[in-house]
């Protein structure tokens, strides 16, 4: 329900940090080529695949375990592919992707199950990673909604370079929220 259309993530992020998803999906996805073959993990309605659309990316792909969520995005979406799986159960039958995309997501993984998505992620990807998480030098966890086990923000792009030593930083960019104490770090990372 909160992720209406497109237009309306952008106003609210434009707010919030004075740039739009759309503005910085550019500026991360700019020099790469519009025909390689992105997935986004747990891609909701796939408002952010619709942004790499409107960039001029062809083929595109989304998981999302939601059912309603995915039965949107498909419909809104015809044009793109969309699987209805966890990431941890999502099976590409070997097939790898040039850019494995997550936003948003892994703030919500219990920290002890993030290496084991870290991975999945990482060997789904023939060249590039992309993320955009809320940021935390430290693992810290946040009350969300109400609920308590339900979000953690940290320093992704390190926990990733832990993980995967051979990563190069393409580029990273911590932005910062305008009106709340809250940080953002967006990344591109080649294999």
């Amino acid at each position: 329900e909160r992720s209406k259309d497109l237009n309306t993530i952008n106003e609210i992020y434009k707010k919030q940090t004075g740039m739009t998803f759309s503005e910085m999906y550019e500026s991360f996805f700019e020099n790469l080529d519009r025909n390689i073959k992105i997935i986004e993990l747990a891609c909701n309605v796939g408002l952010k695949l619709k942004i790499l659309k409107e960039l001029g990316f062809k083929n595109l792909y989304g998981v999302e375990i939601n059912k309603k969520a995915y039965e949107i995005a498909k419909k809104e979406n015809p044009d793109i592919t969309f699987y209805n799986s966890s990431i941890e159960d999502f099976d590409s039958n070997g097939e790898k992707f040039d850019v494995v995309c997550v936003s948003g997501i892994l703030i919500h993984i219990d920290p002890k199950n993030l290496p084991g998505i870290i991975n999945k992620i990482t060997s789904l990807s023939k060249k590039y990673i992309f993320g955009s998480e809320n940021y935390s030098e430290n693992p810290t966890e946040i009350v969300y909604r109400g609920h308590v086990d339900k979000l953690w923000k940290q320093n992704f792009a390190n926990l990733f370079r832990e993980l995967n030593p051979n990563l190069k930083t393409v580029k990273e960019q911590i932005i910062p929220y305008k009106n709340e104490p809250l940080e953002d770090i967006t990344y591109l990372f080649e294999k």
